[in-house]
């Protein structure tokens, strides 16, 4: 006995695989003769609800690259603003540093100045002794002291006191103490 087709069957087997057969078969004559079927069937799926979801156009396509073209942009600003931040933190480190090494040679030299200011009072107080004395007593004392304290205490001596002393000393450290306050005149 012979089974009846059911409808499914029927449907599937008279309609279904004809219209395909037919509709591919007419998609392979078009793009043999040369009529650009995927632009139309894109235009066309944009015109369907369901199918323009899936169908991206040559906007979108290009928007999706610009976008990530311009996320790679970001990622690359954020690196460089990364590298900026941390060779700022290196300059701050740096600027930190030099502030303290300033801040320790100004100490240094305000110590530097008060003990010079110091020295030339004591300078200043010892001229005075020299002063009130007599030229061969000053030339004996002198004679034992070392050169730059001597150009101190001769500077703040009038001339006239200064040769009395530099005649009572003996020639040569005379003549030494010349050429070096000559040579601290030219620097």
């Amino acid at each position: 006995m012979k089974e009846k087709p059911n409808k499914l069957q029927s449907f599937i087997f008279v309609i279904f695989i004809p219209t395909v057969f037919a509709i591919t078969l007419m998609l392979v004559v078009l793009s043999v003769i040369g009529v650009d079927i995927t632009s139309h069937a894109k235009a066309f799926g944009k015109n369907v609800p369901f199918l323009s979801a899936f169908i991206l156009d040559e906007d979108a396509e290009e928007l999706e690259a610009k976008h990530r073209e311009l996320e790679q942009t970001i990622k690359d600003k954020d690196q460089y603003i990364q590298q900026l931040e941390f060779e700022n933190g290196q300059q701050k480190k740096d600027l930190e540093s030099l502030q303290q090494e300033v801040e320790m040679l100004s100490q240094k030299l305000d110590e530097t100045e008060h003990t010079e200011q110091k020295r030339e009072e004591k300078i200043k107080t010892v001229t005075t002794s020299f002063k009130d004395m007599e030229p061969e007593e000053a030339a004996n004392i002198l004679e034992k002291m070392k050169e730059q304290d001597i150009l101190l205490i001769m500077t703040d001596l009038s001339a006239k006191q200064r040769g009395e002393i530099l005649a009572a000393m003996d020639s040569e450290k005379a003549a030494t103490i010349i050429q070096t306050f000559f040579q601290g005149e030219e620097n």
